[in-house]
């Protein structure tokens, strides 16, 4: 009212209760505007943007991570880094999303990668080896392009349990840490899914069984998860193109014994196909629980790898690095080809295109006369030869058929044909002998020339 007295009648003038209540809830509504609006911008100019990775196959990705709006986690939110050789580390309490771009404070579903990975292998390298019992690193792919709404936390988020009030499609090809693994099919409303790997389980129920903890976790034989390892996730396809499952391969740098499963069969991969189909966007995220036996609990059997989850001892951090796709996307950044001018033969000679190169027609030369040289040289030394034969005597064709001598076979060679012109200009002025066969011995060769 202080600051509206200015503004207001004198004193015998009251304004009714309605109209004094209507300027009190106008001007509280806009100071809570304002302080929103502010806020907002606070931390607008307070959020950043990790920055950018390459990802072989793709190109360099961005990358966005949750927590610029407030969510239902009662958890602290923590963000994402990329170092300088383009490893993602996730400390405990991130979720970070691939990207075409980054704004900062700013989510924008339209930004999120949408990636159809059907008939191609995504690959990459994690390091979990501080995740224990009761930790989960994980990297899946979600519906989030798709999901125009901002969800419960604000940043379009969706997956297949509903986290933030949204539901869709999900894929999770690595959920795990040093003592169990999994990797599942979830569609939409499916929040068991279809997974394979190694541990978890109730009292009722058994987790995966695929390996055991010989293959998979601390000094392990095949993946010793004390160290990083590499991870490969094939989507094959069916003859039409659709997606009939996933393929997982781990292998490790000095281990000769890589562990796949396959996770096939799934009731609702038409689901997935289709979601696939129109791109799904890449998630990293590190989380703790007391209730992370399912994934890495004993089971009714007993063989899985944790007795109880100890969250407070999960490590600060895990990490995502060396991302590849085999066969490459289409590099849709670079310009496209000029076009090639359709330019006739007798256009390009009348630009003076159709001339050959200089060295060309040097070598052609070269030959050419290389080739009438010997010729030449063949010619005289016939002819010299025949002379020095006529003149002591004897028969100027000992080897060769004379004139007028029928012949068995006509020679076909090049140089036979000019030994043959040679012999008969010479024969002619020389009256002749006696034919000798070309079946002799002597030249067994020209028998064969066929």
């Amino acid at each position: 009212q202080a600051i509206l007295a200015p503004a207001l009648p004198g004193r015998g003038y009251r304004l009714p209760r309605i109209t004094m209540a209507a300027f009190r809830m106008r001007l509280a509504s806009l100071a809570i505007g304002t302080c929103v609006a502010v806020s907002r911008e606070e931390a607008a100019i307070e959020a950043s943007c990790p920055g950018k990775f390459a990802f072989q196959g793709l190109g360099n990705v961005s990358l966005i991570p949750t927590g610029w709006v407030e969510g239902p986690s009662d958890e602290e939110v923590t963000f994402a880094e990329l170092d300088g050789n383009g490893s993602i580390k996730s400390p405990m309490g991130s979720r970070s999303y691939f990207a075409s771009t980054c704004t900062a404070g700013k989510y924008d579903n339209e930004q999120y990668l949408a990636l159809d990975l059907r008939g191609k292998t995504l690959i990459y390298t994690t390091d979990l080896s501080l995740a224990g019992c009761g930790c989960n690193a994980a990297l899946y792919l979600t519906s989030m392009r798709q999901n125009k709404r901002p969800s419960e936390c604000g940043d379009h988020y969706c997956d297949a349990n509903n986290v933030c009030g949204e539901s869709c499609d999900e894929i999770d090809i690595q959920e795990g840490n040093v003592f169990s693994w999994h990797s599942t099919l979830h569609s939409s409303w499916d929040h068991v899914g279809m997974g394979k790997g190694y541990g978890g389980g109730g009292f009722e129920w058994n987790g995966p069984r695929d390996w055991t903890s010989d293959d998979y976790g601390p000094l392990a034989n095949c993946i010793d998860t004390t160290k990083s390892f590499q991870v490969s996730a094939y989507f094959p396809t069916d003859d039409k193109g659709r997606a009939t499952g996933m393929e997982i391969t781990l292998t490790q740098h000095g281990k000769d014994c890589p562990l796949w499963v396959r996770v096939s069969g799934y009731r609702d991969m038409d689901s997935l196909d289709k979601a696939l189909a129109a791109g799904m966007t890449p998630i990293v995220s590190y989380w703790r629980s007391e209730e992370m036996l399912w994934m890495d609990g004993k089971g009714k059997d007993y063989m899985g790898p944790c007795l109880k989850d100890t969250p407070d001892r999960c490590g600060d951090s895990v990490s995502f690095y060396d991302f590849a796709v085999r066969p490459s996307f289409p590099t849709t950044t670079a310009a496209p080809p000029a076009p090639v001018p359709s330019t006739t033969v007798r256009e390009a000679r009348k630009a003076g295109q159709g001339r050959r190169h200089p060295a060309v027609v040097q070598a052609f030369l070269a030959g050419a006369f290389t080739l009438m040289g010997t010729q030449l040289v063949c010619i005289l030394a016939v002819w010299g030869v025949r002379a020095a034969v006529a003149r002591g005597g004897q028969s100027p064709c000992p080897n060769f058929p004379c004139p007028g001598a029928p012949l068995k076979r006509v020679p076909t060679s090049s140089s036979q044909n000019l030994l043959m012109l040679a012999e008969g200009g010479g024969l002619a002025a020389s009256g002749g002998a006696e034919p000798v066969s070309l079946a002799s011995e002597a030249h067994p060769e020209v028998i064969d020339s066929r």
